[in-house]
């Protein structure tokens, strides 16, 4: 693909924003494994739209060659939407597609789910699984998980006994453990105030604190 941009401060006339020095080092640095720590609200969609436009402006790298993962399909269509806007408003591609049954390459940008999903129904085939075949979101684990719980004989101790018996347990354990070293009330822990400069709070307190 013949390069249309070979300047940093192309890309920001061409984009209108005033990246950064240390976004600036983002979107133009070489394709090569990379990790960027950023914080929220520190402009990492628009970094990652632009990293796009810098890698397929200067030839690099075709636009159908960029894939864009993440988690929720809200930042997936986020993603995606300034990525196109971002390559239209570059001059990288055309809004108009002359022929549509030949449209131009485009980024591939999905959730990991999603996109795992494509992958299945596309090569299943190769590790002997169907295309119709589904992955399971996580509600729908908890869901399945569930219904096999309630239809198994049982019993199962470990997964049916009650909370207050599992603290009972795990005070137990350390009580063995640390026998005569911290002194484990018998007693449910008080949730009254110790003093009444503080307000309620969670804990036991011995006369000598208040």
């Amino acid at each position: 693909m013949p390069a249309r941009i070979s300047d940093p401060e192309q890309l920001k006339e061409l984009l209108g924003i005033p990246f950064t020095p240390e976004q600036t080092a983002c979107v133009i640095a070489p394709p090569a494994p990379q990790v960027i720590v950023a914080g929220a609200g520190s402009g990492k969609t628009t970094v990652m739209a632009a990293r796009v436009v810098w890698l397929v402006g200067t030839g690099q790298v075709a636009p159908e060659q960029v894939l864009g993962l993440t988690f929720t399909n809200k930042a997936a269509g986020e993603l995606a939407e300034r990525v196109r806007k971002a390559l239209v408003r570059a001059g990288v591609t055309d809004p108009d597609v002359i022929d549509p049954d030949n449209p131009p390459g485009e980024p591939v940008i999905s959730t990991y789910h999603a996109f795992a999903g494509r992958l299945l129904a596309d090569h299943g085939l190769r590790i002997g699984l169907e295309p119709t075949s589904r992955l399971l979101a996580d509600a729908t684990r908890y869901q399945l998980a569930a219904r096999v719980l309630r239809e198994a004989p049982g019993p199962y101790p470990s997964l049916t006994r009650s909370f207050a018996a599992g603290l009972r347990q795990k005070r137990s354990k350390i009580r063995s453990r640390y026998s005569g070293a911290i002194p484990i009330p018998e007693s449910p822990i008080s949730t009254t105030a110790c003093s009444p400069r503080t307000s309620s709070v969670t804990s036991t307190c011995p006369p000598e604190s208040v």
